[in-house]
């Protein structure tokens, strides 16, 4: 645990020197407080000049929302790593007795952490749809997985800071296309299933309809993101052995 502790000490000394990391960690929270503002700004305007309200799409805008979160906290360790990587201490963990796995734990554990406290925070100040807490905690607790996931695809394929900043953008597209499904009204929708963010947007809708489904989709959603977990993390160790 002693070790663990010095390595969160390490971070934050990390994170606090450098003015792209503190955006990085605070973005999270700013993404709910913009977002609430944004869409009581934009309320006022669309139903007043076009009698056009966003009540109907509150679900996809939360949605949005707790999938994006954990993309912003996750690229924020995935970062730290590749610094690690490119400093040379995943080669000097090798040989001491803390080891490659327990560090990655550790990452994967802290972005999780982080991620889950974030998710909750900007859900409950966006307040646009009411799901019972033992309802949305495990939504929450599922789309947190994000942070870990993002973190194994950059360390796993960037070579570096600036790939790793190009790749976590054009990873938003893993975690975002699965929103397409709410513009389909057909079975075709299960094309996106594939894609573990999929399964939140699917779980609050059947929280919100009332649907009996709820346990199945908050399995499946879970079960997806560790089998992509998973093998990104047997990826990530056969790269860096």
């Amino acid at each position: 645990m002693t070790k663990f502790i010095n390595l969160l000490k390490g971070d934050l000394k990390n994170i606090f020197r450098d003015k792209m990391y503190i955006f990085i960690l605070l973005a999270p929270l700013l993404i709910g407080f913009a977002f609430r503002i944004i869409i009581s700004f934009l309320e006022t305007i669309l139903l007043e000049e076009f009698a056009f309200q966003l009540l109907p799409y509150y679900l996809l805008i939360t949605s949005f929302v707790i999938i994006i979160i954990p993309l912003v906290s996750g690229m924020l360790f995935a970062f730290l790593i590749l610094e690690d990587r490119d400093q040379g201490i995943l080669i000097y963990l090798s040989i001491t007795p803390f080891s490659k796995s327990r560090y990655l734990l550790y990452r994967l554990a802290i972005s999780y952490i982080i991620s889950f406290i974030s998710v909750v925070l900007a859900y409950y100040y966006l307040q646009l749809i009411e799901i019972g807490f033992i309802y949305i905690l495990p939504i929450l607790m599922m789309a947190s997985l994000g942070g870990p996931l993002i973190v194994l695809l950059i360390t796993t394929f960037a070579d570096n800071k600036v790939e790793g900043f190009a790749f976590g953008k054009a990873s938003s597209i893993f975690y975002l296309i699965p929103l397409s499904a709410y513009f389909i009204n057909s079975n075709l929708e299960y094309i996106f299933a594939i894609f573990p963010s999929f399964w939140i947007y699917q779980t609050i809708e059947v929280v919100d309809q009332g649907n009996d489904l709820y346990l199945l989709y908050t399995l499946l959603g879970f079960l997806s993101y560790f089998i992509y977990i998973y093998l990104l993390v047997k990826k990530f160790q056969k790269r860096h052995n």
